[in-house]
């Protein structure tokens, strides 16, 4: 019995002298205790738990430019030509296309590829 108190006593010295070199969050415990085996002392070493403060991690947000295509279309092309001549020579003129119209893809602007705002 005599032991027991003596090796109790020696721990709760040894934990409480070694307090000032734990961190805020950290505890030494001990007990000492009765039971069916006899008596029996205990301790040991723990940190505590405490959890930051919640950050709220918002990505950073970057405009990623993608252009923004239309069809636009391109008027044909016509022209005023000679095609030939009458019987007195003198020339006869028609309108003849020299291109025809035609479909062409083109950028009309620039939106961001994650939110689809105009930039």
């Amino acid at each position: 019995m005599k032991r027991g108190l003596v090796i109790g006593a020696l721990l709760a010295a040894t934990l409480i002298g070694s307090g000032s070199t734990a961190l805020a969050g950290d505890r030494w415990s001990f007990g000492f205790g009765v039971g069916s085996g006899g008596f029996h002392v205990g301790g040991g070493y723990s940190r505590g738990y405490y959890p930051h403060p919640r950050r709220i991690h918002r990505p950073v947000h970057h405009h990623v430019r993608v252009p923004v295509y239309v069809q636009e279309w391109v008027p044909a092309v016509h022209e005023t030509v000679c095609v030939g001549r009458d019987h007195c020579g003198r020339p006869i003129y028609r309108q003849v296309c020299v291109r025809r119209g035609y479909y062409r893809t083109v950028v009309s602007g620039y939106r961001c590829h994650s939110c689809r705002t105009g930039c």
